[in-house]
């Protein structure tokens, strides 16, 4: 699997400085939450508190990895909305849900980490993962039944027979989606320009963290992280 994730040419072009990745893994079981999971996820809700509890929206999106989300997200007019998820659990005594352990492990990475991520059922899709920068003449139905057309730049992720997968402004379709059948996934990263070199690889290992908290007989089948420009 090591081609799990390439890059076109455009979006190397478009989007010089920043970074993508795909972390896949095999032998899941979607459950609702074991005893080390919930143990993470309590210590992270009282980071998140430490870090953000008395801060201004303006003071969170200063943090170096969500101000690169937050200018990548202004340019198509939206603000990131993982800094809201963080505001969310940090001041408004929101909770973590005990849901599908193989999407929580994603959603905790982008609450630990700011990054953005995404998860795809890797019995559903077809490798490689293209990613590329949109010209606007995509369009995909989105996860909720909308249909849309990529932002014209936006970088977004196909499968190799040219299913749309997810887009950073939009977020995931409909295809590909986790189920509850689901035994190997693929996490799918966007690192726009300015996001810090550590900020990626510590989404990585915390996502395995979460991931072997949730699945501890999971095995990692592919990490791959391509940089563009």
């Amino acid at each position: 699997m090591s081609d799990v994730l390439i890059a076109i040419e455009r979006w190397r072009r478009e989007h010089a400085g920043g970074a993508a990745a795909v972390v896949a893994y095999g032998n899941l079981r979607s459950i609702s939450d074991t005893p080390a999971l919930a143990e993470l996820k309590s210590t992270l809700v009282a980071d998140l508190i430490t870090r953000f509890g008395t801060a201004s929206r303006a003071e969170m999106v200063a943090d170096p990895v969500l101000a690169a989300y937050e200018r990548y997200d202004r340019r198509f007019g939206q603000n990131y909305h993982v800094a809201m998820q963080i505001r969310s659990i940090a001041q408004k005594g929101k909770t973590i849900p005990a849901r599908n352990v193989i999407l929580e492990a994603m959603f905790m990475t982008e609450l630990a980490t700011g990054v953005l991520a995404a998860a795809q059922d890797l019995d559903v899709i077809t490798l490689p993962i293209e990613i590329d920068s949109a010209d606007g003449s995509e369009s995909y139905e989105r996860y909720d039944g909308v249909t849309e057309s990529c932002r014209t730049g936006d970088q977004f992720m196909r499968d190799a027979n040219g299913h749309i997968l997810t887009s950073i402004a939009q977020g995931p379709t409909n295809f590909g989606l986790v189920r509850e059948q689901t035994t190997r996934i693929a996490y799918c990263f966007y690192f726009p320009v300015d996001v810090p070199h550590d900020a990626r690889a510590a989404a990585l290992t915390y996502l395995d963290r979460c991931v072997l908290a949730g699945n501890p007989a999971a095995q990692k089948i592919a990490s791959v992280v391509i940089e563009a420009g």
